[in-house]
C-alpha cells in the first residue's frame, strides 16, 4: 500500500487514530481476529494519550508517551484493575501499530522494562541510587519546567508520591499538617480518589516539601498557572525521556526500598541480591540476629506499611517494589 508518510497519522487512510492503527494492522497481518484484538487493544493505548497527552495523530507519539502508557498500565496492575498478561498485551499492541505505521521501531518499548514480570516478583531494582537522581536531576533541570519537575522529583523519592500526586499536591498545606502532625495526607491526584497518610519519619521529607512549597507560590499546586495537567504531564514525559530512568516511578521504588531498610533495619530481597521468601527470612534472622520466625513477621510487618504508604491495599504488590 503506497501512502504518504508525511500526512496525518501517516497516510493510513483516516484521520481517526483508532482507525488509521486497525488499517496499520490490515496492513500488517491480515488476520481479521488478530487485527480485531490489537485494534482493541491499542484504543485503551489511543483514550490515555488523548485525555493524558493530547494525542490524536500517531505521527506525534514518541518514547516518552509509550513510557507514561506504561506506567499508567503498572498502576492499574498495582491496584488489582488489570492482570499483568493484558497490561503486557496493550504494550505490545501499540508497538506493533506503530512499527507498522511508521515503518521502523524506532519508537517502541519494552514491556519487562516497566511492568511487572509475570510472576509479579521483580528479578532487577528499578530503585535509583543518589547519583542516578543527580544525573536525572540535572537534565530535567535543562527543561523549561526543570525546577518544578525536580521539586516534585524531591516529592517522589522522600514521599513515594505517584506523578500525578506530586503534581497535583498542595505543597503549602502539607508541609504545615508535617510540621504540627509529622504526617502528611495525600488526596489529591490518589487512584480510585483513595486519601492515604505518610508519616514524617526524617528531615529529607520536610526539605522537599520546603522546597515544593517555594515553588508552588500562592497557587493551589505544582502545575503551572499557564498549563493544564494534560500539557503538564506531557512536558514532564518529554522530559523523564531524554535521562536514563525507565520513568517517574522510579522514584516510588527508591522510596519504598529505603522504608524497608528504615523500618526492617535491613535490605529488601531485591536491594540485597537474595531471593524472595524463605532465603530473604534467614538472611534478615542472621543479620539482625532474631529467630527466621520473628524475621518473616517482620518482613510482612514492613511491607504491610510500604504497602499503605504507596497507596495500595494488598501486601504482594509490594514483592515487585522489594522483590
Amino acid at each position: 500500500m503506497s501512502r504518504n508518510y508525511n500526512a496525518r497519522n501517516f497516510g493510513l487512510g483516516s484521520r481517526d487514530i483508532v482507525k488509521a492503527a486497525s488499517n496499520a494492522l490490515k496492513e500488517r497481518d491480515g488476520s481479521f481476529s488478530t487485527v480485531a484484538t490489537n485494534s482493541d487493544r491499542f484504543r485503551i493505548a489511543a483514550n490515555f494519550l488523548k485525555e493524558n497527552h493530547e494525542i490524536k495523530d500517531l505521527r506525534f507519539i514518541d518514547k516518552a508517551h509509550l513510557i507514561s502508557f506504561a506506567e499508567h498500565l503498572k498502576e492499574c496492575v498495582d491496584k488489582g484493575d488489570l492482570s499483568i498478561s493484558t497490561a503486557h498485551n496493550y504494550v505490545s499492541a501499540v508497538n506493533t501499530v506503530l512499527q507498522t505505521a511508521r515503518g521502523d521501531s524506532i519508537v517502541s518499548i519494552s514491556s519487562k522494562d516497566y511492568l511487572p514480570p509475570r510472576s509479579f516478583i521483580c528479578d532487577s531494582s528499578r530503585a535509583l541510587n543518589t547519583s542516578q537522581i543527580a544525573e536525572v536531576n540535572e537534565i530535567i533541570s535543562n527543561h523549561e519546567q526543570g525546577e518544578r519537575l525536580t521539586g516534585m522529583i524531591n516529592l517522589q523519592e522522600n514521599l513515594g508520591l505517584r506523578y500525578e500526586e506530586s503534581a497535583k499536591i498542595d505543597a503549602v498545606k502539607a508541609l504545615a499538617e508535617a510540621l504540627t502532625t509529622n504526617k502528611v495526607t495525600i488526596s489529591e491526584g490518589t487512584k480510585g480518589g483513595l486519601t492515604r497518610e505518610i508519616p514524617i519519619t526524617n528531615t529529607k521529607q520536610i526539605e522537599a516539601l520546603k522546597t515544593a512549597s517555594n515553588i508552588q507560590g500562592s497557587h493551589h499546586s505544582l502545575i503551572p498557572k499557564d498549563l493544564s495537567y494534560a500539557q503538564f504531564r506531557s512536558l514532564s514525559y518529554q522530559a523523564i525521556g531524554n535521562t536514563e530512568a525507565k520513568g517517574y516511578h522510579d522514584l516510588r521504588h527508591t522510596y519504598a526500598q529505603g522504608r524497608y531498610q528504615q523500618i526492617a533495619g535491613e535490605k529488601c530481597p531485591i536491594a540485597a541480591n537474595i531471593e524472595h521468601g524463605k532465603a530473604h527470612h534467614q538472611y534478615l534472622s542472621q543479620k539482625l540476629d532474631i529467630s527466621v520466625q520473628e524475621a518473616k513477621s517482620l518482613d510482612q510487618d514492613a511491607r504491610s506499611q510500604i504497602a499503605e504508604e504507596l497507596g495500595h491495599h494488598r501486601i504482594d504488590v509490594t514483592n515487585n517494589y522489594l522483590g
